[in-house]
């Protein structure tokens, strides 16, 4: 079990890395957010006003490089023609989907490396951490919220071929839904029960506060376990959401014409 996991993410990180489009989303993609979001802020009143950049940028290229990507590559898999391999190995193809999802993330990460390198040599004086253990933690919160929510897309994208337009339509409402860089506090009322439930906009306010300074620490722990509630049912969702797929699929078997 341990090699085919193992395995799958080598071959994913080497298929993600060998597509000019993904080199551009975690590398240049990056250093155009930083510079763009930095020009945004620049003129606030926010004291520590890079760490917002920082937060913002890193939030878009995680989004777009680890949940896209995941929910990209059922499509991609059915161009191929190995999407229906994938499904009648004799090992579970939720673990194969799980594992394709864990290299898109470990090589999703990429970016937060470049942004904090480039925060480093040119904004050094600008960028500062009030938390940086928590804010570690809270990082890898994230990781793992994002990880869930990609395999909930990829469980669902698999029953059809309007992949890349759900993808595209889907994209930058949760840049606005999870306030990575508007607060959430902006949006109308009626719309924020639909930012709850999402977990980016947890990991949002409990890294913002390890950047401005953990205060009130029964808040964070209040919020990190909204998080890790919200994973949790993420994670059993697209379990159920994969098995409900694999079943239909068996029974109709349309999974190259969907």
């Amino acid at each position: 079990m341990n090699k085919i996991i193992w395995t799958s993410i080598l071959l994913q990180i080497k298929q993600s890395w060998a597509r000019p489009m993904y080199r551009f989303c975690i590398v240049i993609q990056p250093c155009l957010y930083i510079i763009m979001t930095y020009m945004m802020f620049k003129v606030s009143t926010i004291k520590n006003f890079m760490s917002f950049v920082v937060l913002g940028t890193g939030m878009l290229t995680l989004w777009s490089s680890i949940a896209f990507s995941s929910a990209g590559d059922i499509d991609r898999e059915r161009r191929m023609g190995t999407l229906k391999n994938i499904m009648s190995t004799p090992t579970d193809y939720r673990i194969i989907i799980f594992s394709k999802t864990l290299g898109n993330t470990l090589l999703g990460s990429l970016p937060m490396v470049i942004i904090f390198v480039i925060t480093a040599i040119f904004f050094k004086d600008l960028f500062y951490l009030a938390n940086p253990i928590l804010f570690i933690i809270s990082f890898f919160e994230m990781i793992v919220s994002f990880m869930a929510i990609s395999l909930i897309f990829a469980a669902l994208f698999t029953l059809s071929r309007k992949t890349r337009i759900f993808m595209n339509c889907m994209e930058f409402p949760i840049y606005i839904l999870c306030g990575f860089l508007i607060p959430i506090e902006n949006l109308p009322q009626w719309i924020r029960w639909l930012s709850w439930a999402l977990s980016p906009t947890w990991t949002v306010k409990i890294i913002i506060m390890t950047i401005e300074g953990v205060n009130n620490i029964k808040e964070y722990i209040v919020i990190s376990i909204i998080l890790l509630i919200l994973t949790i049912v993420y994670f059993i969702s697209a379990y159920i959401i994969l098995g409900l797929v694999e079943k239909r699929v068996r029974i109709t078997a349309t999974m190259e014409i969907s």
